[in-house]
């Protein structure tokens, strides 16, 4: 992965861009404006933080998430029954 800091954009960057050969993910995008040098007009700029992902590492990227995310829900669905399991064993 290759970071980039301080890459600025004449829009909005989506915060997930899909390549043929791999992905950028916005992590922070900043308005801001700035006085073009030729021209002396201001114009609006995104100043953005960018993670590059190789299509690999972006698959293997996607994959972790998934992973913690289905952790995450399985920890849920644990405390869940454990509430469940009070509020029935309570009751009786």
């Amino acid at each position: 992965m290759q970071k980039f800091i301080g890459v600025e954009y004449d829009k909005k960057p989506n915060d997930i861009e899909i390549y043929k050969t791999g992905a950028d993910i916005t992590i922070s995008a900043v308005e801001t404006e700035k006085i073009d040098q030729q021209t002396g007009e201001t114009k609006t700029i995104w100043i953005c933080d960018i993670d590059r992902y190789t299509l690999l590492e972006y698959v293997f990227y996607q994959q972790n998430k998934y992973s913690t995310l289905q952790s995450e829900l399985t920890q849920a669905q644990f405390g869940l029954a454990e509430v469940y399991e009070l509020v029935i064993g309570g009751g009786a």
